[in-house]
């Protein structure tokens, strides 16, 4: 199976870098009272999108020609009350069959990082007998917890700005989805590991803030909230050279 990364609103004013591996992060909270015309012009006061903005859609009133959980890319912003969205970054409007009265979104956040370095943690409850010699030896050991956090540092600092609500800290809650290029396969942009979808997280701002300098990093961090540890699955076929 070949997958291809999720496009990104890379903007070259607020990174330095365009990163390769990407996060897919999908807000828990969502917001209502957009409305939706047959010549597929949203309307919302005040919407404080751009060009880029992704948007997940969740549920709508009346009306028809949107897909249930896809995101959509803010591809014009007619006005601040006003903007169009398409199935595909920098493609074509949707097809708005009938008007929709009230849709429900959430924002999507989908960002191009260095690396990804995950971290599993598992804590264990053991049980110890002494031994002939008087010395506790371990005769039992149960895992009593486990955790599992993923580490990145993403070149777009001023992104952190969207996650945190005008903030350079802060946490969310939300889904995410991770990718990783094939490197056999960069010109494709095809990924080499995916992790399951939207498994749920939060997501957290992780150490200092780097500002000047010539360069600057946004560190972060995801949290997994499932049960079980995330499951990641081979992608695409890594021929070897």
């Amino acid at each position: 199976m070949t997958l291809k990364l999720p496009k990104a609103p890379y903007n070259t004013a607020k990174a330095i870098y365009a990163g390769r591996s990407m996060l897919r992060f999908v807000r828990s909270a969502t917001f209502h009272g957009v409305t939706a015309s047959v010549e597929g012009v949203f309307s919302l006061a005040d919407h404080g999108f751009a060009v880029g903005s992704a948007l997940r859609f969740k549920s709508g009133t009346a009306g028809s020609g949107l897909t249930a959980n896809e995101i959509y890319y803010v591809i014009a912003v007619p006005s601040d009350g006003t903007f169009k969205l398409s199935a595909t970054y920098g493609g074509e409007s949707v097809a708005i069959a009938t008007a929709y009265t009230d849709i429900v979104f959430a924002k999507a956040h989908i960002l191009g990082l260095k690396e990804i370095t995950t971290k599993g943690e598992i804590e264990n409850d053991t049980y110890e007998e002494p031994g002939e010699d008087g010395v506790l030896y371990t005769v039992d050991s149960r895992q009593k917890s486990a955790k599992e956090s993923a580490e990145f540092e993403s070149p777009e600092t001023l992104r952190k700005l969207e996650l945190f609500d005008g903030k350079l800290f802060g946490q969310i809650s939300g889904t995410a989805t991770l990718f990783t290029p094939d490197p056999q396969r960069q010109a494709a942009n095809t990924v080499a590991l995916v992790s399951e979808e939207d498994f749920p997280c939060t997501l957290s701002s992780n150490g200092d803030t780097k500002l000047g300098g010539g360069f600057s990093t946004a560190p972060l961090k995801l949290t997994s909230l499932k049960p079980g540890g995330i499951t990641y699955q081979a992608a695409a076929q890594i021929v070897a050279s």
